[in-house]
């Protein structure tokens, strides 16, 4: 497999998880209580328990590019590409088992606003931070629908399948970005070269790092809210370096 090495620093394992369960009725879309800085904190709907079992990354696309990811800490990490949603299900249920305990960062928004061109204050809060990227970071309106119907169509088909599951939005080429020209810790892994394969890759890697409760990870629905934003999916994160 060809793979590509990203600018490396060693990264520790946090020591607890915030675990969602798929029926919980989270008003905020996200968390059901969160503390000022965005970190989960006590609620029933919301237990701290050891690592989850494995961590999922998917890249929603068309044809051959649909990136799907397994990220098993410290380091093992696997990917294929395939066509549609029902294949990229097929090869998740394959590879982890459906008693298992599992978190998913999907490259695709997660959320939907009713505000002007569909902006999310979530997207604007990037745009303005990070204006180096803001020409990647666009409205949903903008995006193309093997986007901002596939990623959403995954959430909502893989949440049929275990039992439990935390669901991020994830944005990997920013993320990446950002973490390369920060002092932030980098994934001592090994990406692949195929575009969708290595954004399904990162994605798996931000899952882990958000609900692992790594150092300086943030969940952008909890700081910076959309009002009266539209979770098609169900709660979902949307965690980011800070």
């Amino acid at each position: 497999m060809t793979t590509a090495t990203l600018r490396l620093r060693k990264n520790r394992a946090g020591s607890g998880l915030a675990e969602i369960r798929r029926d919980a009725e989270l008003s905020s879309g996200c968390f059901s209580k969160v503390a000022p800085n965005g970190k989960a904190s006590g609620s029933k709907l919301i237990e701290r328990r050891k690592l989850m079992d494995v961590y999922l990354g998917a890249d929603p696309g068309g044809v051959n590019k649909t990136g799907v990811a397994v990220f098993s800490p410290p380091s093992t990490l696997v990917s294929m590409n395939f066509s549609s949603v029902q294949e990229a299900l097929n090869w998740y249920i394959s590879q982890i088992k459906t008693d298992k305990a599992i978190a998913i960062g999907i490259d695709a928004p997660l959320s939907w606003s009713i505000g002007q061109s569909g902006w999310r204050k979530q997207d604007l809060h990037i745009r303005s931070k990070y204006s180096k990227y803001r020409s990647s970071v666009l409205c949903t309106n903008s995006l193309h629908g093997s986007c901002t119907v596939q990623g959403p169509l995954l959430a909502i088909e893989i949440k049929k399948q275990y039992k439990i599951i935390a669901i991020t939005e994830t944005h990997p080429k920013v993320t990446i970005a950002i973490l390369n020209n920060s002092s932030m810790a980098l994934p001592n892994l090994r990406f692949n070269r195929n575009e969708h394969r290595r954004d399904a890759e990162l994605s798996a890697w931000i899952a882990f790092c958000g609900f692992a409760n790594q150092p300086n990870w943030r969940c952008l629905n909890m700081q910076h809210p959309t009002p009266n934003a539209h979770f098609p999916a169900g709660p979902a994160c949307y965690f980011f370096p800070s």
